[in-house]
């Protein structure tokens, strides 16, 4: 049995391919940046990681000079000008005019029927 034991450890061992040892994880850079650019039409996102914020600063400028804006940046919801106020009776979430509603008790609603059902533009 043992003779049986050696064979079939050795079969193994030439069968598979020698362990790669595991890399060591990459300490946290304790500066980094991330910026998007438009290159050839494309944009692309770059990450600076430096020990050192003021030489990460350089970086930043000259990569940025690299790639000069040519037109406005799109603008992210959070960042940009306050929005027109949505017009009494409009839904926002199915983009479409609502029907004002009179209850019997002198109370008004808008609302809208869809798939789902009912919607109060919520």
């Amino acid at each position: 049995m043992q003779k049986r034991a050696v064979a079939l450890m050795q079969r193994t061992s030439q069968t598979e391919p020698p362990a790669q040892p595991t890399p060591a994880p990459l300490p946290e850079a304790p500066a980094s940046v991330n910026v998007r650019v438009l290159i050839g039409g494309r944009e692309v996102q770059w990450t600076l990681r430096d020990t050192d914020e003021a030489r990460l600063a350089e970086r930043l400028t000259a990569l940025l000079a690299r790639y000069p804006v040519t037109e406005a940046p799109p603008t992210s919801p959070a960042l940009a000008p306050a929005a027109q106020p949505t017009p009494e009776g409009w839904c926002v979430r199915h983009a479409v005019q609502m029907k004002l509603n009179h209850g019997k008790d002198s109370r008004t609603w808008y609302s809208h029927k869809t798939a789902e059902g009912w919607c109060k533009g919520r």
